[in-house]
């Protein structure tokens, strides 16, 4: 019988034609050599706070559109020369300034800056008797003028809040100015009658005299507000316009009660550190 010798000799035959499936097959290293390298995440900063912008630090410049109130009087030689009540006046800013964050809407803003005060007065006289014409007796009216130029170096301390994603705030916080200039300059018109001038060759209009104001108290506080807006230029540089109101805590005269409202417009450029 040769049945049974055959039939384990084509088992063991197929076996070996077989695949070997239970065999683990070794890794393989990257064709032409390469290196299979982790892709590395994303900064912290994109994934989950992409609107992150440091410290902003940078210049600023602008205009204070200066409204005086409140009643004053000047003195020449202690004799009362004229009072002023109200004026008005523009004047150059500019200073530094850094937009520091504390939360991601709060943000510290410190301020350093020179502004002017300036503003120009104009109040009328008292009718004046004079001999006009064939010795006639007439009224001459005198308009006279003030022109002060206020110079202060400025400290704020402002915080502002981010209402909107693309940069806009309010800003609140008080100032403290230190006043450096107080030039001031006055001026007398006739206005009535016409044709009447002054002896000296003048024309209508002469300068009586001009200094220093010495009625004026060096430190100055207010409280500002407004808003603002931090517009990004690039991922470092951000356009920053603003517009505040200053609230006077202190008056300008030692004594009188003369005041400025500045309203500042400002253009500043930030950069992010």
């Amino acid at each position: 019988m040769q049945t049974p010798l055959r039939l384990p000799f084509l088992l063991l035959m197929l076996a070996a034609m077989l695949p070997e499936q239970g065999t683990a097959q070794p890794l393989q290293p990257p064709a032409n050599n390469a290196v299979a390298v982790r892709p590395s995440p994303l900064p912290f900063d994109r994934i989950l706070n992409p609107d992150a912008r440091g410290i902003l630090v940078g210049p600023y410049a602008g205009i204070n559109f200066n409204m005086h109130s409140g009643e004053f009087v000047l003195t020449e030689n202690g004799i009362v020369c004229c009072t002023f009540d109200e004026g008005s006046g523009i004047g150059p800013v500019f200073g530094a300034k850094a937009m520091i964050p504390l939360t991601d809407q709060l943000s510290l803003s410190p301020r350093l800056a020179y502004e002017s005060r300036k503003g120009n007065f104009e109040t009328a006289s008292d009718p004046v008797p004079f001999f006009g014409q064939n010795n006639q007796v007439e009224n001459v009216i005198f308009t006279d003028r003030l022109e002060a130029n206020l110079a202060t170096f400025n400290i704020d301390l402002l915080g502002t809040y981010t209402l909107a994603d693309f940069g806009l705030y309010v800003a609140l916080g008080p100032s403290a100015g230190i006043v450096m200039g107080k030039d001031f300059t006055k001026t007398e018109e006739i206005t009535t009658p016409s044709g009447v001038e002054f002896q000296n060759g003048t024309g209508t209009e002469q300068e009586l005299f001009s200094g220093e104001l010495d009625i004026v108290n060096t430190l100055q506080f207010e409280l500002r507000g407004g808003l603002g807006a931090t517009i990004e230029i690039s991922d470092a540089i951000f356009l920053n316009p603003e517009l505040l109101y200053g609230f006077p805590f202190t008056k300008i005269s030692k004594e009188d009660d003369w005041k400025t409202s500045p309203i500042q417009f400002t253009l500043g450029i930030l950069f992010s550190i």
